[in-house]
């Protein structure tokens, strides 16, 4: 877990190169986390390395079917491949999920 954290302080402050070590150790520690593969994905975006950035979001969607942020992530990299079909069905997929998760959180009214 410490890997993973310290790979998430690197990606939250840009440093992919360095983030990447220590979240190759914590998914060998933990293969079917998906925030592991949303941070390896990001690292690999960010170094251009985007079939690697592809299966990693992926695998995250995978591990987590009900989960919006990879679907965004994986429609910027189909973006940058230049599949715009695949793109737009990830953001229509995001936005579902989206939808989905504010619904679930927001506070019911009372019922009488």
């Amino acid at each position: 877990m410490t890997n993973l954290y310290l790979g998430d302080i690197a990606v939250r402050y840009q440093r992919f190169s360095d983030a990447l070590p220590f979240l190759v150790v914590a998914q060998q520690a933990q293969p079917n986390m998906p925030q592991v593969h949303v941070l390896l994905g990001q690292c690999y975006q960010n170094q251009k390395e985007l079939q690697k950035a592809k299966d990693e979001f992926l695998a995250a969607i995978n591990a987590d079917p009900g989960a919006a942020q990879p679907h965004y992530l994986l429609a910027r990299v189909y973006r940058e491949l230049h599949d715009t079909q695949a793109s737009a069905g990830e953001l229509s997929e995001f936005e579902r999920l989206s939808k989905t998760e504010k619904e679930k959180s927001a506070p019911h009214p009372p019922q009488n």
